[in-house]
């Protein structure tokens, strides 16, 4: 924290000023320049996050203005004079603390260059561009909260033609807005400098600029933020014009998450990220793609955030949280953060000042301000990186059973044991959410039916030691006959992981076998017969058209009779051990009084084929 006489950059009288308690805070990464007995104070203007979209790709993009320096007060008088020798202030309005006036966009740029000078610096002090005016103004926001810098009330932030008395007022009378800046509403207008230069540094144009803020000769509607005075020629003078400095907060650009490995080769990286998650903490590891040597953590604290409940590398609009499959998080207002490196048996730490992250698709899109621990430097870790996460597809299991929970009474748990060699794998629960776009399970259905994750289902799955991941997004797709597929994320031991499907899966039923099978009942319409299998029930209903009936033992003329589910079967269950499940697909057919079975339906909660061939007797 600055001491209170040091609030008020490029005054050398300071002790009748007064400074709000509230007032007396400062970002840490702040500067102060002392020039001649004078101090620059500059105050830190964050990353300004100007626009998130999507490129054609449907690539996250996320438009960030770099974050930059901005002088607390107007340069006085005083300060001008101590570093180019002159005061070209109007005779009418001069001061030590008034800010200076009567100058021109090229004596601002001369200042710039001495100062740069006097303070062994290249190219470090350089007047705002007119978004940096406006920003800064805003207190770092591309929207402003308030009419004028700071306030909505003018007269508690600015000195205009309404409460000035026709004169230049002091540096840092008024209350500055929230990042600490003095005098960017009222007082004297300032100078932006928006000259365009070519690639090579040569001019593109003329030298050109604008002029922001309102001054003390104006009402209180040209003090509003976003006014400016219309583009102004470099050599206007005006006993109004005034302007300030700004500054580069970080040139050096110390991680790029996105550098090729060859730069002839830009589909190569140099860098793996892989996160680890623990609670609200995540921890980024940026390792050497090729010797896996781990250089940066950078560690991420997810604080309280209307973004994100969770860490979450594959956001869905279906999970009910986010409003787009991605989202963006700012520090300081959603999280907070430190970076170790450990390059080249070099170490530092950096503090997280500023910055932004998106995620998307399991790809980081990152703009951070970081400040050294040690020598308190600025610098920059930016670029676009897909994370490593886990990897499974379900090819590599060999068989998949399912069934339906005998908890869930009302039959929307299903539950798929998947098996490796003989031993369980895992158990993958998975629940038809009241919205979801079928009520009950069936693998059989006549076209496919994709199942959303957070919409239609939910997805949990248990591994053989205990662990479990909670998948939040992805679908499922019951193929035809009994085939399915997979493509989830979600989190496990910490860390991001994804189930594919390169090929749909068929699922393994149990065998039941129909020996000893026996005709019970059959329905006086000749339509619904009852099986007696040792005591499970197999019922099933032929469709109402009238060709189809019962016929157990053809004659001559139809040799063969041959009942299909959805052809002839227009509905079927097999009750077993007082459970009733449904018969979902399969066939059977009688000849000469034989029975062959190949009917798949739920058997006691157990997806099961009920399979044979045996002579069928008729009970009497």
């Amino acid at each position: 924290m600055l001491l209170a006489v040091s609030l008020f950059s490029a005054c050398k009288d300071d002790k009748n000023i007064f400074i709000p308690e509230s007032m007396q805070q400062q970002v840490s990464a702040d500067a102060t320049y002392p020039v001649n007995g004078y101090n620059i104070n500059m105050i830190y203007v964050p990353e300004v996050l100007v626009q998130t979209k999507l490129d054609i790709d449907d690539n996250l993009k996320v438009v960030v203005q770099a974050s930059y320096y901005m002088m607390q007060n107007e340069v006085t008088q005083g300060l001008f004079n101590s570093v180019m020798g002159y005061n070209p202030s109007s005779a009418d309005f001069t001061g030590e603390n008034l800010p200076v006036n009567y100058i021109n966009l090229f004596q601002c740029r001369e200042f710039t260059e001495k100062l740069n000078t006097n303070l062994g610096k290249r190219n470090y002090f350089r007047l705002p561009n007119s978004k940096e005016w406006v920003y800064a103004a805003q207190n770092g926001k591309k929207v402003g909260e308030y009419l004028y810098a700071g306030s909505d009330d003018i007269n508690s932030v600015a000195w205009y033609k309404g409460n000035s008395g026709m004169h230049i007022h002091t540096v840092g009378l008024k209350a500055p807005n929230k990042l600490g800046l003095y005098d960017m509403s009222g007082n004297v207008s300032e100078w932006t400098d928006d000259t365009r230069y070519n690639a090579d540094g040569t001019l593109n144009g003329d030298v050109t600029g604008n002029m922001y803020g309102g001054n003390f000769d104006v009402a209180e509607n040209v003090c509003v933020v976003a006014s400016t005075l219309a583009s102004q020629s470099a050599s206007n003078t005006h006993y109004t014009y005034g302007f300030r400095v700004a500054a580069t907060a970080s040139s050096v650009i110390s991680l790029k998450l996105d550098e090729p490995t060859d730069i002839s080769k830009p589909e190569s990286f140099k860098w793996n990220i892989t996160p680890l998650v623990a609670g609200n903490a995540c921890n980024f590891k940026v390792s050497d793609s090729k010797t896996g040597d781990v250089n940066w953590n950078i560690n991420l604290n997810l604080t309280s955030s209307d973004k994100t409940k969770d860490w979450e590398f594959f956001p869905s609009t279906e999970q009910g949280v986010y409003k787009n499959n991605y989202y963006v998080l700012e520090v300081g207002k959603d999280i907070t953060g430190t970076v170790h490196k450990n390059v080249a048996s070099k170490q530092d730490t950096y503090d997280i000042v500023s910055g932004f992250i998106g995620i998307k698709s399991g790809v980081v899109v990152v703009t951070f301000t970081i400040k050294s621990t040690t020598t308190g430097q600025l610098e920059t870790i930016k670029g676009s990186r897909a994370l490593v996460v886990n990897s499974f597809d379900i090819s590599a299991i060999d068989a998949i059973y399912p069934e339906l929970d005998k908890n869930d009474a009302s039959g929307r748990t299903c539950n798929l044991k998947a098996f490796i060699k003989g031993q369980l794998h895992s158990t993958t629960e998975v629940v038809l959410l009241p919205s979801s776009s079928i009520t009950k399970w069936n693998f059989y259905f006549d076209a496919a039916k994709s199942l959303t994750i957070g919409k239609d289902i939910s997805v949990k799955t248990t591994m053989n030691d205990a662990s479990a991941i909670a998948f939040t997004t992805g679908k499922m797709t019951l193929s035809t006959a009994g085939r399915i597929a997979l493509s989830a994320t979600g989190m496990y031991k910490g860390v991001a992981c994804a189930v594919t499907s390169k090929a749909a899966k068929k699922v393994s039923t149990q065998e039941y076998n129909i020996t000893g099978v026996q005709v019970k009942t059959v329905g006086p319409d000749n339509k619904l017969c009852v099986f007696d299998i040792a005591g499970n029930m197999l019922s099933i209903r032929l469709s109402d058209e009238s060709k189809w009936v019962w016929d157990f033992n053809p004659t001559s003329d139809n040799l063969y009779s041959n009942y299909v589910v959805g052809i002839g079967i227009s509905n079927g269950s097999i009750t077993s051990s007082g459970v009733v499940g449904e018969i979902q697909y399969g066939s059977i057919s009688f000849s000469e009084g034989i029975m062959n079975s190949s009917l798949i339906g739920w058997m006691n909660g157990v997806l099961t084929t009920i399979a044979g061939s045996q002579f069928v007797e008729v009970a009497p």
